[in-house]
């Protein structure tokens, strides 16, 4: 099973957007990158977020509500950011991404080329466009770590239970 929910954008920015969100984590990644996991409760209060500023844009990924969708366009002024989700079980399933830069939308559902196979899948495509560099023989979502948590609420976890103390990650 894979079950993964996040935002991925550079780790300091996400951090500063933290501080406003009741139960968000960040989990630090390789290349100064950072990971907001959505987990369910996260994903609660922003379905029940007052529509923001960003409201009339509509959302590539129809799972993403408004006010994560405005939260996206918050720190896209600041980095560009991914949002990325995968659903996997027993082989099956698949995932979706998006990126924004500014505000605007640079990959989506909608892009050409948007379901590819290893190396091109649609998250590394995603993470590609906001900035990750694949290792060699690897793709950016492999680059990033992000197989080591398989489960939104585990990477969430991973920082309560961790040794990390505030110290910056990789890439700083």
């Amino acid at each position: 099973m894979h079950d993964v929910k996040a935002l991925i954008a550079k780790f300091e920015i996400l951090k500063q957007f933290q501080s406003n969100l009741e139960s968000g984590v960040v989990c630090p990644l390789p290349q100064g990158f950072g990971l907001l996991p959505i987990t369910d409760i996260l994903m609660k209060q922003f379905k029940n977020h007052r529509a923001g500023i960003f409201s009339f844009k509509k959302s590539p990924i129809a799972e993403i509500p408004s006010g994560l969708l405005n939260l996206i366009f918050e720190i896209s002024n600041f980095v560009p950011v991914a949002y990325i989700t995968t659903e996997y079980f027993g082989g099956s399933g698949g995932q979706d991404a998006a990126a924004w830069e500014k505000g605007k939308l640079l990959f989506s559902p909608f892009s050409i080329g948007y379901k590819k196979e290893w190396p091109n899948s649609s998250i590394s495509q995603a993470l590609r466009t906001i900035g990750v560099i694949a290792e060699i023989n690897k793709d950016e979502f492999d680059s990033l770590g992000l197989g080591n948590h398989r489960e939104t609420h585990k990477w969430a976890e991973s920082i309560n239970k961790s040794a990390y103390q505030g110290n910056e990650p990789d890439g700083f």
